[in-house]
């Protein structure tokens, strides 16, 4: 007697990094692009970089995605690259803020497919595993804009640097960035890389400058 076996055909995986080509290109040239609204796992803190607040939430949300990305995935339900981790900063001056006192968002972009009673169902399925109460990334809707991307090539203490040059650009082109939308992309594991060939994508949400006018004028 023939027995059917139950199989689960595997799901085309979704390359997102194809999809916003200009949102992760390792290009050394500025690039001036616009993007749609983008779907995130999201983890935000208080705290210094690379301190235990930040270290744990790259890890929560490391451990989420790839969790969340292969139980989908044993279910025939969807398949996806994962992205690099990226930082959205809070909107404060770091020259005069303490490191420990930065606020942040870590994230990692996901397809919009992925719902929130998929993010709940892998919550309970890690604390399953580890028994330990979790809770689970936001599932955030980033905005879309402009953006001006340069590639930062060097120690995270030097970001501010290229930061600046962003600034410069944004000036000659008659444009302003957007209050607490300047984001970070890693493309490199600072556990495995030197820290003076770390790369990273600095992104600065831009748009045109406005015009100041008298309401009333004499």
């Amino acid at each position: 007697m023939n027995k059917e076996k139950n199989c689960i055909e595997t799901p085309a995986v979704i390359d997102l990094r194809k999809q916003t080509r200009e949102a992760y290109s390792g290009s050394k040239k500025l690039l001036d692009y616009e993007s749609g609204e983008i779907v995130c796992l999201s983890v935000s803190g208080i705290g210094k970089p690379g301190g235990e607040a930040y270290a744990d939430a790259i890890q929560t949300l490391y451990s989420f995605v790839y969790t969340l990305k292969f139980t989908l995935k044993g279910a025939g339900l969807l398949d996806f690259k994962i992205l690099p981790l990226e930082c959205k900063w809070g909107d404060f001056d770091p020259a005069t803020t303490s490191a420990e006192d930065w606020s942040w968002t870590l994230q990692i972009r996901v397809p919009p497919e992925v719902t929130e009673k998929q993010i709940d169902d892998t919550a309970r399925i890690i604390q399953e595993r580890k028994g330990l109460e979790l809770t689970p990334p936001e599932r955030v809707i980033e905005n879309g804009g402009r953006w001006l991307q340069l590639l930062h090539l060097g120690p995270y203490e030097k970001l501010g640097e290229t930061y600046s040059l962003l600034m410069k650009e944004a000036e000659q082109r008659n444009l302003q960035p957007v209050s607490g939308r300047h984001r970070e992309a890693y493309l490199s594991d600072p556990r495995r890389v030197a820290p003076e060939k770390l790369k990273t994508l600095v992104r600065l949400c831009v748009e045109e400058k406005r015009r100041d006018f008298e309401l009333y004028p004499n």
